[in-house]
């Protein structure tokens, strides 16, 4: 049987406490249409919440496990991390890069490959753009524990922009 779920992420600078921006690339990129700006050697706190209650333990970022600590009460579906970008080089211009995220735990696991753009610290063009609050993933869970978005939205205070699988 499959379970229809909901998973919100959403990435905050530790630095400044601000959500990072994004922007509409049209179909000049084979991943996304739109790219998450990043800034390299900085930290983020990311948050997860899920509904109904899934549970995960872990998010690999390219490669690099991160543990996902529970917020109390505990089995609310929501964690967070910190994820350090430091030591990932600037993205050049005309170019993306593809951020593979896997999120996994005894509840299943999900793989999603995001289109981000990373930008030196004090590069002005990495804030510019609308703020990414959270991303919200519509998704289906087999019983093999697999988990498939059907549904990818990128949600501000001010804007809605939806993609769909």
């Amino acid at each position: 049987m499959v379970k229809v779920i909901e998973i919100n992420i959403g990435f905050i600078s530790e630095k400044t406490n601000e959500y990072p921006a994004f922007k509409p690339d049209g179909l000049r990129f084979k991943t996304s249409e739109k790219t998450i700006k990043l800034k390299t050697d900085h930290s983020y706190k990311i948050v997860i919440k899920t509904q109904p209650v899934i549970d995960f333990n872990f998010l690999d970022i390219d490669g690099i496990r991160i543990v996902l600590h529970p917020v109390q009460p505990a089995g609310s579906g929501e964690y967070t991390c910190t994820w350090n970008t430091t030591g990932i080089p600037i993205t050049n211009n005309n170019n993306r890069k593809d951020l593979i995220l896997i999120l996994s735990g005894s509840g299943g696991s999900i793989e999603r490959t995001l289109q981000t753009k990373f930008y030196a610290e004090n590069d002005s063009h990495g804030s510019s753009g609308e703020k990414l609050e959270t991303m919200i993933w519509r998704c289906s869970l087999d019983t093999y524990g697999t988990i498939t978005v059907s549904e990818e939205i990128f949600k501000n205070k001010r804007l809605n922009v939806i993609q769909t699988k």
